[in-house]
């Protein structure tokens, strides 16, 4: 199945070479953690991650089509 991994550009800076975008063709039942890890994203680098405009987490299964965002983590003062 097809899904699209979209990186912030604040994790793009932690982690050259990564790609901004990057279309996926992963098997069936996939879930966020497999897409992360097929983008290249190393676990625990990312803070908050979305499916479509949805907060989910790693264990979460993906559909065909879905776009999985990763963020950073976030920490208030």
């Amino acid at each position: 199945m097809k899904v699209v991994v979209e990186i912030s550009k604040i994790l793009l800076a932690v982690r050259p070479g990564l790609a901004e975008r990057a279309e996926l063709d992963l098997p069936e039942g996939s879930t966020v953690a497999d897409a992360l890890a097929a983008a290249g994203l190393a676990q625990g680098l990312w803070g908050i991650v979305l499916v479509g405009d949805r907060v989910t987490n790693v264990s979460a299964k993906l559909a065909p089509g879905d776009k999985v965002t990763a963020l950073p983590p976030v920490s208030g003062g």
